[in-house]
């Protein structure tokens, strides 16, 4: 018999600090944080290089965009990696790649995220590299719209495939 184990401890910690962060409506709507790289002076020319790190109360309840891990609108933008980092607690979707190609997502782990895991927001994202990532969720009744769930868009009549946990 075989049993597969995951890691969700890292060196290094970021962590939001609201102790309400789990209670359903809490009415805590700021907590959390939001990482990201943004349309801000050339499009190509970011670096967002997130390695090996424990994300843990990110996202921010309720405020559309307020993603853990979020490649905005970069154009091509081969110097943005979100590799092996273990993020626990989502309010939103985990990582999001929006209006971004070339990026890599890869081997991370996502635990307890509310929505989505991976998230790429237009359908319009190319040749970025999403592989090996795991999304789980522990308990239902704390993550109640948690599916495992590929989306390419949020518009109505997107087709998404979904599994509830």
């Amino acid at each position: 018999m075989a049993a597969e184990v995951i890691n969700l401890q890292r060196s290094v910690l970021i962590t939001g600090d609201d102790p309400d962060f789990n209670t359903p409506n809490s009415g805590s709507f700021l907590v959390g944080f939001h990482t990201g790289t943004f349309h801000v002076g050339t499009p190509n020319d970011s670096i967002y290089d997130i390695r090996y790190t424990r994300l843990e109360n990110c996202g921010q309840k309720n405020i559309l965009g307020r993603y853990c891990l979020h490649f905005h609108m970069k154009s091509n933008c081969s110097n943005c990696y979100v590799k092996g980092n273990a993020v626990i607690n989502s309010a939103q979707a985990a990582i999001t790649v929006h209006g971004t190609h070339d990026s890599t997502v890869e081997e991370n782990v996502l635990w307890d995220s509310v929505t989505v895991g991976v998230y790429t927001e237009d359908g319009q994202e190319m040749n970025n590299l999403i592989v090996r990532n795991v999304m789980i969720c522990s308990n239902l009744a704390k993550t109640p719209f948690f599916r495992f769930i590929f989306c390419t868009g949020w518009r109505p009549g997107v087709k998404c495939f979904s599994y509830k946990c």
